[in-house]
């Protein structure tokens, strides 16, 4: 089997589930697989809000890396060179800051939804660089690029501080963003834009700014 083939036998849902599975890619061209989990911010330019099945045994599979099992059997990304983010309304830069007190006393926030902030696994030894992946993934990652960002740098990301994003409201609540810092604020209207607006047809596509990194000009041209 192919890896285009494994890619595309995956089971795809039509919107951003509770958990989706996705992946960006950093300033220097490295890879990182998301996982949503239930409240997580899904960036626009992910594809129809589609799941990358199995994408840690593609990437073991198609450079010869095995895959090892981390926590519940889980493959654990860091194994075949991915680094790996995931969102958890527990896990926060400020342990018993204000995320931890608007979960105990939510009347303690003016916010009725808390979009999680999303936490670094174990850096990768050898890290993949989108150069290195199948054609396909290539082009689906075009658009997913957090240009001012380098993954080996940092313990936590938010998506939708950086680009709009799917979050899990319909948008009639007030909506909290945890940031890097364990802060909570006001999530930026132009990157929660209304679904099928124009602005988020065009955040669907690479930016100016995501094109301008120079690893996305060597792989993609202009």
């Amino acid at each position: 089997m192919s890896d285009q083939d494994q890619f595309d036998g995956c089971d795809y849902p039509a919107a951003h589930s509770m958990d989706t599975t996705w992946f960006a890619v950093d300033k220097e061209g490295f890879v990182a697989v998301m996982e949503t989990n239930e409240e997580g911010a899904l960036p626009l330019a992910w594809p129809n809000g589609e799941s990358a099945c199995d994408f840690v045994e593609t990437v073991g599979t198609h450079l010869g890396r095995e895959v090892k099992l981390g926590q519940y059997e889980i493959p654990e990304p860091s194994s075949v060179g991915l680094y790996g983010f995931t969102s958890n309304i527990d896990e926060n830069p400020q342990k018993g800051g204000v995320v931890d007190q608007a979960l105990d006393d939510p009347d303690s926030t003016e916010f009725e939804v808390l979009v999680p902030v999303y936490k670094r696994g174990p850096v990768p030894s050898n890290p993949v660089h989108i150069s290195e992946l199948p054609e396909a993934i290539q082009s689906q990652s075009k658009a997913l690029v957090f240009k001012d960002v380098s993954f080996r740098d940092v313990d936590w990301l938010q998506p939708v501080l950086m680009v709009p994003c799917q979050l899990w409201t319909d948008g009639s609540e007030s909506v909290g963003v945890v940031d890097t810092e364990g802060n909570i604020v006001p999530v930026p209207p132009e990157n929660f834009p209304q679904w099928g607006s124009p602005q988020a047809k065009a955040a669907q596509q690479p930016s100016l700014a995501q094109k301008d990194v120079p690893w996305w000009k060597k792989l993609f041209g202009v």
